[in-house]
């Protein structure tokens, strides 16, 4: 999938060199651990989704290891330097009414 993320981004960036412009992607359920190969290109953005996060605990707790290993591992082959961004829910699915 990021390969061809990254050819839709190096299509953009010969129509729009601009560095603010950039081409954002998921990385959600069977794509949230990120890849040995390829890396995202310069003007892609992954957003990170946090379905599988405890939201009950803060990021450091243990219940969210999978999380934080995601988040790291593609803060560390992000090239923007910013690592992902995040794709946080602000619903309850099993009870919508319910504060979250």
């Amino acid at each position: 999938m990021l390969r061809g993320v990254n050819a839709i981004a190096a299509a953009v960036a010969r129509e729009f060199p601009q560095r603010h412009i950039v081409i954002q992607t998921l990385a959600y359920e069977w794509s949230a651990s990120p890849p040995k190969l390829p890396r995202p290109a310069a003007n892609v953005v992954v957003r990170l989704s946090t379905i599988a996060a405890n939201f009950g605990a803060g990021l450091t707790d243990p219940s969210n290891a999978e999380t934080m290993r995601d988040l790291a591992g593609w803060a560390a082959i992000s090239a923007r330097g910013s690592g992902p961004a995040i794709w946080s829910y602000s619903a309850n699915f099993a009870s919508y009414l319910t504060p979250f």
